[in-house]
Parts: structure tokens; C-alpha cells; sequence
């Protein structure tokens, strides 16, 4: 990184420097999976999309019960009720070769792997298929990377023609690493997102590539809060994590009297933040140390 290229900085915690509203709050369930956002997008919200839901669509549940948008839409292509019916039967199919080998333990194992994927197909139906609600299980892919033929994926093209050109949009991205792929393609769409929450991956190798994304979305965002992922470690010989979560907010939505200085403060927050491994300790923005 000794040659970078013109606007971009050296890795430092100072580019994605939060200015935080007083309204922040967390959504979502404690540890992976939740994440801090302003409060007044959830009055303003027409459209959830989540990018990435895996098993925990916790975040997408709360903001739904709360904020009541009109459409609630979830992408990925790892999970859905065809993988977990998939998961079950496997299970149980692993259930009845130990039994016939009388390997108790295995049986146990298997059964409760059935159970769990059985409950986790329920509770997925019950959220995703109902009416104010849609599932695209697919991959999404940037606009600018080649569709791969063996690859069932979707573009953000794809995924906007679902919602109305006055819908206001809340995105949640968490697509381990095609974030970098797919943002552009959000800021260059019509469509009026007033809140994203993304987890940028891998900023030690996508450092040039997260510089030019903060860029682009500062001329219609600010950053409101940041936290580091502790499921990875910090980019060599620098105060940055390998993972982080920033929430990202409209300028639209500041208010006129509204006054916000960046943060002096050490991150984590403890009203807001939770250590997404537990087993692990918390990594420390030391947004205090900057000035």
C-alpha cells in the first residue's frame, strides 16, 4: 500500500469518524446480527430491504413491528425455506444410518439438527411469506461483475423494480465482501434510501476500494455510528478492524437546527454496541485519540 491511488488514505479509524445524532438506538437482536440506527428513519421507512439474512433476520423483525413499512424484502442466496427443508431431511436421514448403526449419540445429534431446522423453517415461513413480506433467494451480484452461469444471483436493478420510485428505503447489507461490488450500484439508482447499515469486510486487502465507497456516499450521507467486528482481528500496523459495521444516514433527514460535531468518544458504546463474539474481547475505536 506504499503506492495509493489519488484520494485515497492511508488505513486509518479516522475516515468513517461518526457524527452521531442523539437518537441512536439498536434494533435487532444482542451480538451479530443487530445494529444501530437512527430512530427517526423507522417513522419515514416505506421499504426494509436486507441484504444477507442467513439465520438472523432479528433486525428486519424489529424494524417491521416497529416502523410497519409497506414492504419488507430480504435477498440471500444461503438460506430460505429450500435449504432448511433440505437440512431437516438430511438430518434425518443421518438420524435413521445411526440408529441402524446403533450410534446413540449420533442420533441424538441428527434428531436435534432436525428439530432446529424444522423450527427455523416455521419461524422463516411465518416471517418471509407473509403479505407485507418477500424472499429472493438468490445471490446478489454488482453490476459489474459477470453473471456466472451456474450462478442463480440478482443485481440491485433486479431487486428496486420491487419498490415505487417515492418508496423511502432502509438497507441492511451484510453480504461478506460484495458489498464493495453492489454499493455503487445503489448510488447510482433512483431509488431514495435514507439508511444504510453495512459490514465492510476484509479492509486490510479492500482498503482503496472502502476509501472510494465512503467517498461516494458522503456527498448524500453522513456516518452516525461505527463499530468493529470482533469476529476478525485489526489490518496489520494499524488502529483498523478487518470488520466493521458503520450506519450511514441521509443528510435529507438532518434537521435544520440540528447541530452534530464528530465524535471525541472511545467506541464501543456500551448503551448501543455488544461484542458480536462473545468468547472474544471487544475491539476499541479510539476515536478519542484524533484530535
Amino acid at each position: 500500500m506504499n503506492d495509493l491511488p489519488t484520494g485515497v488514505t492511508r488505513p486509518s479509524i479516522a475516515l468513517f469518524r461518526p457524527t452521531p445524532t442523539s437518537d441512536l438506538t439498536r434494533i435487532g437482536r444482542a451480538g451479530d446480527g443487530g445494529y444501530v440506527i437512527p430512530s427517526r428513519v423507522l417513522a419515514q421507512t416505506d421499504v426494509l430491504i436486507g441484504l444477507g439474512i442467513e439465520n438472523d433476520w432479528s433486525f428486519e423483525d424489529t424494524v417491521r413491528r416497529t416502523a410497519r413499512p409497506r414492504l419488507t424484502l430480504g435477498v440471500d442466496g444461503t438460506t430460505g425455506s429450500r435449504v432448511y427443508l433440505y437440512r431437516a431431511f438430511r438430518s434425518l436421514i443421518g438420524a435413521v444410518k445411526a440408529l441402524i448403526r446403533l450410534k446413540r449419540s449420533e442420533v441424538i445429534s441428527s434428531i436435534r439438527s432436525t428439530a432446529l431446522n424444522i423450527r427455523r423453517l416455521k419461524s422463516f415461513s411465518l416471517f418471509w411469506y407473509a403479505s407485507d413480506a418477500r424472499f429472493i433467494e438468490k445471490m446478489i451480484r454488482g453490476k459489474s461483475v459477470v453473471r456466472s452461469p451456474l450462478a442463480d444471483e440478482v443485481t440491485w436493478a433486479e431487486i428496486e423494480a420491487h419498490c415505487r420510485p417515492s418508496d423511502r428505503i432502509v438497507l441492511k447489507i451484510d453480504i461478506e465482501g460484495s458489498e464493495y461490488e453492489v454499493l455503487p450500484d445503489v448510488l447510482s439508482s433512483w431509488a431514495k434510501v435514507i439508511c444504510i447499515t453495512a459490514e465492510f469486510h476484509d479492509l486490510g486487502e479492500r482498503w482503496t476500494d472502502f476509501c472510494r465507497i465512503i467517498e461516494n456516499l458522503s456527498d448524500r450521507f453522513i456516518v452516525v455510528h461505527a463499530h468493529a467486528n470482533n469476529f476478525a482481528g485489526v489490518v496489520p500496523e494499524t488502529n483498523v478492524p478487518e470488520v466493521v459495521e458503520i450506519t450511514f444516514l441521509s443528510r435529507s433527514l438532518l434537521c435544520e437546527n440540528e447541530h452534530l460535531e464528530p465524535t471525541c468518544v472511545r467506541y464501543p458504546i456500551a448503551t448501543l454496541d455488544v461484542t458480536n463474539n462473545k468468547d472474544r474481547p471487544d475491539l476499541a475505536l479510539r476515536f478519542d485519540l484524533l484530535d
